[in-house]
């Protein structure tokens, strides 16, 4: 494999992280409204997120495993991202809250 092979295939497995990112973002606000923050935080971190790490740790030799499992834990953090910053703000003390 050539480096610029290498360099693209770097590339698109970082972007597939990201791919999952804007998905899990668009998601996240219509499942917060629904489910409620803490538990999306708590699915989305612990469950989705977890589910993308073991998905990449076993995909050695498979970049099908690996770009399934970027995206799936760029997705949960995207999710992660989102929801965060929501559930801190209804959560912080009046003193402290910037609205």
């Amino acid at each position: 494999m050539s480096s610029t092979d290498r360099a693209n295939l770097s590339a698109n497995i970082v972007s597939t992280l990201q791919a999952g990112c804007f998905v899990g973002a668009l998601l996240a606000a219509q499942a917060a409204d629904k489910f409620g923050r803490r538990p999306v935080l708590i699915w989305a971190a612990g469950g989705i997120s977890v589910i993308g790490v073991i998905l990449q740790a076993a995909a050695s030799g498979h970049l099908a495993a690996m770009y399934v499992g970027r995206f799936i834990s760029g997705f949960g953090t995207g999710f992660a991202s989102m929801v965060n910053p929501l559930y801190v703000a209804e959560n912080a003390l009046e003193l402290f809250a910037v609205v």
